[in-house]
């Protein structure tokens, strides 16, 4: 849960401030004034606390499967977003201002986000590992009861493979393993795709 803000305001008067013929503790118009405020310290010895929001938080366990590549796409989103509206529309301004300042150099993971959900439009789109699940979930639903022989997931990584394997991000696992990697910012995850189709 979100803490209140750690600034502390108080609104007491004092009998000194009082206007003559008001009862100490009102306002000249009779009113009362507003109750003061006081923020709870936070835990610790120290008063004084910044609060971060970790967004770079990715999941990388023992045995990765489809939740942990959704959470793991989903904080890639929110980095690129981050970024974006921080940093690189931040130093736009500066340019676009002439104020000087020191560049910041980042990388800029929409790299990512591209592999997993794919790049472009239209007839230059460019497949990512959402499109490749998606067509190869199609197709087992249409291939299932009719005795094609061939594990799902093993067609899965036959397919990331031969769309993705160019791509910098995209780490080649051999196919009997069930696995594939991203290369993500915060490090490579391994996810095994037993589950996905």
């Amino acid at each position: 849960p979100a803490s209140p803000p750690t600034t502390t305001t108080t609104s007491t008067p004092s009998s000194s401030t009082a206007s003559p013929g008001t009862a100490e503790g009102e306002g000249e118009d009779g009113s009362t004034p507003p109750p003061s405020y006081e923020a709870p310290a936070p835990a610790g010895d120290d008063p004084l606390t910044i609060s971060l929001l970790d967004i770079y938080g990715f999941e990388s366990l023992g045995v990765n499967r489809f939740d942990q590549l959704l959470i793991n796409y989903t904080n890639e989103k929110l980095q690129a977003l981050f970024l974006r509206e921080t940093v690189h529309l931040e130093q736009e301004c500066y340019a676009a201002e002439g104020i000087e300042w020191t560049p910041i150099s980042y990388f800029d993971n929409t790299i990512v986000v591209e592999l997993i959900e794919g790049a472009g439009s239209g007839v230059r789109r460019q497949p990512g590992i959402f499109s490749v699940l998606d067509d190869a979930c199609a197709v087992g639903d249409a291939a299932e009861g009719k005795g094609a022989g061939d594990d799902g997931a093993q067609s899965l990584l036959r397919a990331l493979d031969k769309g993705l394997s160019s791509h910098p991000h995209y780490i080649t696992q051999r196919v009997k393993d069930g696995r594939f990697a991203i290369k993500h910012f915060a490090g490579d995850v391994t996810y095994v795709v037993n589950d996905l189709v």
